[in-house]
C-alpha cells in the first residue's frame, strides 16, 4: 500500500497539537556551566490529570528547552500511573509553545514537511530506552519538544492520571551518532473489512525493509483491548517464517526488546531482509473494530524501533 493510499486512512486520526513547558521540567543546562563534566538530567511531566470510568483522553504540550549549546539524549525513562502511553516528539523547529491541550494520539504526518517526529514511546508503568553508547538523539539549542499522555480510565472510580519522562544528558564534549525510530503500521487489514464481532481474528502478515546499513537497538508493538497476540520477525518477504524476534500476549504491557550493544539487530539488503509482523485479535464486542485511536472502541498493529546511523523517521503503513 502507498503511503498516499495509506494517509487516506490515518489522516481522520492525525491532528496536531502542542502545549507549554511542562510541570516540573528543569534546565538541561546551567548557563554559567554550559559544557557540564558530568550527566545531567531533564524531567517532562504532564497531569495530574482526572479520568472519569470507562473514559480516555489524550492531552499534549509543546515546549522549548532551555540548553545553550547542543544537547545529546543517551537515556530515557518514563513513569506512568492510569496511562495508555506517553510520547516524547521532537518538534519542528518552527513550533511554538502551547499549553496542555485535548489532542489526537499518536500525532504523526510523515507525508507533510514538518520534522516532527516520536523519538520515545513508553507504555508500561515503567520503562527505560538506554541508547548504545556512543548514540544519541540530537537537539540543537533551545529546541522544541512536544509531550502527548494518552490516559485511560478502565476502573468504576476516578483517577489521577500522570505521566513523566527523563531525559538523561551526555557531557557536551561527547562524540556521538545520531538515532531516529522506525515506525510501521498494518492499516487497511483493520480498516475493510475490520474485526468481525465474537470472532478470532488473525490478519495477514505485513512486511518492510528498512533503510539499508541501520542498526535496531530497541523493538517494540502496540495494539488495544483486544489484541492478544503480536509477533516480530527478521525475514525476506511476507512468506518466509524467518527469525523470530518478538511476541507479545499483553496488549498493556507490550515490552521493549533492547538488543545487546554487541548483538544488534542488522539487515542484508542482498537477501531482501526486513521485519515482519502479524497481529491476532479476539473481539468479546457486538460490533465490528476497525483501525482508529480509542483504546475501548478501535485497535491498532503497530511495531516500532530504535535505530541508528539517523536516516530520518522511517514511516511504512500497509
Amino acid at each position: 500500500m502507498s503511503h498516499q493510499a495509506a494517509l487516506s486512512l490515518l489522516l481522520p486520526f492525525v491532528f496536531a497539537c502542542g502545549s507549554m513547558d511542562g510541570p516540573g521540567a528543569t534546565h538541561p543546562m546551567d548557563p554559567m556551566n554550559p559544557d557540564p563534566v558530568k550527566t545531567t538530567q531533564v524531567s517532562l511531566s504532564l497531569g495530574p490529570v482526572t479520568v472519569q470510568p470507562g473514559a480516555e483522553v489524550t492531552q499534549c504540550y509543546t515546549g522549548h528547552f532551555t540548553n545553550t549549546l547542543p544537547m545529546d539524549v543517551v537515556q530515557i525513562d518514563s513513569q506512568l500511573f492510569s496511562t495508555h502511553h506517553v510520547i516524547f516528539y521532537r518538534e519542528d523547529p518552527t513550533a511554538t509553545d502551547a499549553p496542555v491541550h485535548e489532542c489526537q494520539a499518536l500525532n504523526i504526518n510523515p507525508f507533510g514537511q514538518s520534522q516532527k517526529a516520536p523519538l520515545f514511546i513508553g507504555e508500561t508503568e515503567k520503562a527505560t530506552l538506554k541508547l548504545p553508547a556512543g548514540v544519541a538523539y540530537e537537539f540543537a539549542a533551545g529546541a522544541p519538544y512536544t509531550l502527548e499522555v494518552h490516559f485511560i480510565n478502565a476502573s468504576t472510580k476516578p483517577i489521577d492520571g500522570t505521566a513523566t519522562v527523563t531525559l538523561t544528558l551526555a557531557p557536551t564534549s561527547a562524540q556521538i551518532t545520531k538515532a531516529d525510530m522506525l515506525f510501521y503500521a498494518t492499516i487497511r487489514a483493520l480498516s475493510s473489512p475490520g474485526l468481525p464481532p465474537h470472532e478470532t481474528t488473525i490478519l495477514p502478515p505485513s512486511f518492510h525493509q528498512p533503510p539499508a546499513g541501520i542498526n535496531v537497538f530497541g523493538l517494540t508493538s502496540h495494539q488495544h483491548r483486544i489484541g492478544s497476540d503480536f509477533t516480530i520477525a527478521k525475514s525476506a518477504g511476507k512468506d518466509d517464517p524467518g527469525q523470530m524476534l518478538f511476541e507479545n500476549k499483553d496488549w498493556q504491557h507490550p515490552p521493549l526488546l533492547r538488543f545487546p550493544d554487541d548483538k544488534l539487530l542488522t539487515f542484508d539488503p542482498q537477501k531482501g531482509e526486513g521485519l515482519k509482523w502479524q497481529c491476532s485479535y479476539n473481539n468479546t464486542n457486538d460490533f465490528t473494530v476497525k483501525f482508529g485511536q480509542s483504546a475501548f472502541t478501535n485497535e491498532m498493529c503497530i511495531l516500532w524501533a530504535y535505530y541508528y546511523p539517523a536516516q530520518g523517521f522511517d514511516v511504512y503503513f500497509e
